[in-house]
C-alpha cells in the first residue's frame, strides 16, 4: 500500500477516534500530538500494527510505526485517548439529510450542525458518507462548511435530489412535509 494512502487511512481512523470516542481526547490542530495505540488497523488489506505510535503535527500524521524503544515521545503532548485501538474510518453508503434539523445548513450555528452530525454519524466513526437523496441545497451547504473546517464532520458524497417514476414515491415519504 502506498504510504500516503496509509497515512490518509490512519488520519481518518484518528478522526473517528477523536470524533466518536466516548473518552475525552486532548487535541489541538496546531500542536504536535502523540497517540499510542495497542493496535492500529490502517486498512482492511493491511495487517494490523501492534503497540504503535501515531504522531500528528498541525492536524496531519507525520509518523506511524510500531513503537520502537528508541522512539521517544518525551516533551510531546500525549492525547488522553491513548492506549486503545485506532481503525481506518468507516463509510456509510446510504444516508439522507432530510430531517428538519438539516434545514438551512448554511446558516445554522457550527455547534448545532456538529452536534447533529455527531448524533447521526461521527460518534460511530463514520468519516465518509454517501447521501443517496436529500435537499441538494442543504447537503451542499453542509458539505461546504465541513470542507472549510467550520464544522467537524464526515466527507459527504451526494446524489442530490431523489428521482422517482411518475406516481412512484415510496410510501414512507408520501406524508413528509415539502
Amino acid at each position: 500500500m502506498h504510504i500516503r494512502r496509509l497515512y490518509k487511512a490512519l488520519l481518518l481512523g484518528i478522526a473517528a477516534a477523536l470524533f466518536g470516542s466516548p473518552y475525552p481526547c486532548a487535541y489541538a490542530s496546531d500542536a504536535t500530538v502523540v497517540v499510542a495505540a495497542k493496535r492500529v488497523y490502517p486498512s482492511p488489506d493491511v495487517a494490523p500494527i501492534d503497540d504503535a505510535v501515531v504522531i500528528m503535527r498541525d492536524g496531519k500524521i507525520v509518523a506511524v510505526a510500531p513503537r520502537p524503544d528508541s522512539l521517544s515521545s518525551d516533551g510531546l503532548p500525549d492525547a488522553q485517548c491513548s492506549g486503545g485501538t485506532i481503525v481506518a474510518g468507516f463509510q456509510n453508503s446510504h444516508v439522507h439529510f432530510t430531517e428538519p434539523k438539516w434545514n438551512d445548513a448554511g446558516k445554522q450555528t457550527a455547534d448545532e450542525l456538529a452536534r447533529n452530525l455527531a448524533e447521526m454519524l461521527t460518534r460511530y466513526g463514520f468519516t465518509t458518507v454517501v447521501d443517496t437523496a436529500s435537499d441538494v441545497d442543504n447537503t451542499v451547504a453542509l458539505r461546504t462548511r465541513i470542507a472549510r473546517n467550520e464544522v467537524r464532520g464526515p466527507r459527504i458524497l451526494t446524489a442530490g435530489w431523489p428521482l422517482y417514476p411518475p406516481d412512484g414515491i415510496p410510501f414512507y415519504l408520501r406524508n413528509m412535509p415539502p
